[in-house]
């Protein structure tokens, strides 16, 4: 069984050096990072500057002693999980005594900053119900980065790359449908503009009626391309509110020509 409230907090009192009252939870205790490790760099740090695709190895500020009937698992905290952390971690065997490792990833497409004293990793106690041959590996009593090999980044930035890029076009398509759009609606306007004040001279209208079908005409018109550009956010905000201005003053000039003239 999973060890959790007061079982947890006996064993980390009596197993787990260095470690912080606020740090032990109901089921977990919080791991703290000590120094962190750039295996390409073969360097320590305090802090760093964990770039998408990056792996590094960090180090806890604890060190665990498991009894002959007990197993460590390494998980994720939650905050970690959101900012968009990978990791990988052993299991930490009955006998095994040991600062924990854990070798983590961003798996995100933003920089990431962890740094000494940050805890993105906790340690959970399984207590088995009888007692096992204690771990005599290699890594027993390890308390260094030791045989940690070089690790390639993932290259995420090029994903990172790849997605501005098809959003570019998708703005350009956009962009281009737009103006498409505009264009034909002024061809429509100057063949309508054309065409109506043929018909009307045709018929020996007045000029009073030419101007107001002309003003509606216009009105129309810039309606028309008003709600182009809000359908398809080809304007700026200031824009679309000029549109807006010039389509009501043209429909209140209309307006006025009709009942004052």
């Amino acid at each position: 069984m999973y060890l959790a409230g007061n079982d947890l907090n006996s064993f980390v009192k009596e197993n787990v050096d260095g470690y912080r009252e606020g740090s032990i939870g109901i089921v977990s205790y919080d791991l703290i990072i000590n120094e962190i490790y750039d295996p390409n760099e073969k360097a320590t740090h305090e802090r760093y500057q964990l770039n998408p695709g990056d792996t590094v190895f960090v180090g806890s500020n604890e060190t665990v002693s498991f009894p002959d009937d007990c197993l460590g698992f390494v998980n994720l905290r939650n905050s970690a999980v959101r900012m968009g952390i990978g990791f990988y971690s052993p299991v930490y065997h009955p006998g095994h005594r040991t600062r924990i490792f854990t070798r983590i990833k961003n798996e995100s497409s933003d920089i990431i900053m962890i740094e000494r004293g940050q805890s993105v990793l906790s340690l959970m106690i399984y207590q088995l119900d009888h007692h096992v041959e204690p771990y005599s590996g290699k890594y027993t009593d390890q308390f260094d980065f030791a045989n940690v090999h070089k690790f390639e980044s993932t290259k995420l930035p090029d994903v990172v790359r790849l997605e501005k890029a098809a959003k570019k076009i998708e703005d350009s398509e956009q962009s281009i449908y737009g103006n498409v759009m505009t264009i034909m609606t002024i061809f429509i306007a100057i063949f309508s503009i054309v065409n109506l004040n043929m018909g009307l001279f045709g018929k020996n209208m007045s000029l009073k009626n030419i101007m107001i079908y002309n003003d509606v005409i216009l009105t129309g018109i810039s309606l028309l391309v008003t709600l182009i550009s809000v359908m398809l956010g080809k304007h700026s905000k200031m824009s679309t509110s000029m549109l807006c201005r010039i389509t009501i003053v043209l429909f209140v000039v209309a307006i006025l020509m009709y009942f004052l003239m």
